[in-house]
């Protein structure tokens, strides 16, 4: 390496050529006293560069690091294999004195966390901000959640991710399929959408209004309170009710 090239990797915190050394050294050593000392340099090093990696780490080889120790954390009880690429902000940690099983060939995207007592098999990609907890198969790609729009055009977004799913209406779409039905039904026939049970999770009033403006005039509904729910609404049109109606 070149003199400029070495001063930019020492600047950048990135030489950890002599951690390293500290590191073989104390894993071959039988003295507890030594083995105390380069435990002690270890620790403050690995701080020095924002870092740890837990006395006891098991490495079959020195790890690729492009960005040096930055915010890497390792347990103790981990192993990592020969030839892997940890990347900045890594946690690789322990649950109840388990930690994960990292094969050969592995690479750790930036800000991913893996831990528990889990395997890791050989030439496996955990992308960057992953949250890995189960076994992964060799040859495996793991990605993160996908990003997703909160606040569209000024207006929150919060109460369509209340739960694990949410719905998103489109009037376009909606437009499409009631014109493409429409040109499918014989003649004289009109088309009665079915809106029960809040139009199956989407909103009856709403549907049923939109659907008003596309000049759908008869709506089928389950029980008498849903038709009187749509005509409180200001729906138009008949209303077929499918449920048995009580005559009280």
């Amino acid at each position: 390496m070149k003199i400029q090239a070495a001063l930019i990797h020492w600047s950048r915190g990135e030489n950890l050529g002599l951690y390293w050394k500290f590191f073989w050294w104390r894993k071959q050593c039988s003295v507890r006293i030594v083995r105390d000392m380069l435990t002690f340099f270890l620790n403050r090093m690995a701080h020095r560069h924002g870092g740890y990696i837990g006395n006891g780490a098991k490495f079959d080889s020195k790890p690729i690091r492009p960005h040096g120790l930055h915010g890497v954390y390792i347990s103790r009880y981990a192993h990592i294999g020969a030839d892997c690429w940890i990347y900045q902000n890594v946690t690789i940690g322990s649950v109840d004195r388990k930690a994960p099983q990292i094969g050969d060939h592995c690479l750790i995207g930036a800000g991913a966390v893996v831990i528990g007592g889990i395997k890791i098999g050989d030439y496996v990609k955990i992308g960057a901000g992953a949250v890995v907890c189960t076994d992964v198969p060799s040859h495996s790609t793991v990605v993160s959640q996908p990003s997703r729009i909160i606040v569209r055009g000024g207006r929150s977004m919060t109460e369509f991710y209340q739960g694990r799913a949410w719905i998103e209406l489109s009037r376009t779409a909606l437009r499409h399929n009631v014109e493409q039905l429409q040109t499918l039904l014989p003649p004289n026939c009109a088309l009665m959408p079915a809106v029960k049970a809040n139009a199956y999770g989407h909103g009856a009033v709403l549907i049923a209004r939109e659907l008003n403006t596309l000049g759908v005039n008869a709506f089928c509904v389950a029980t008498v309170f849903e038709g009187i729910e749509l005509r409180r609404g200001g729906v138009a049109g008949e209303i077929l009710i499918l449920g048995y109606t009580h005559p009280q």
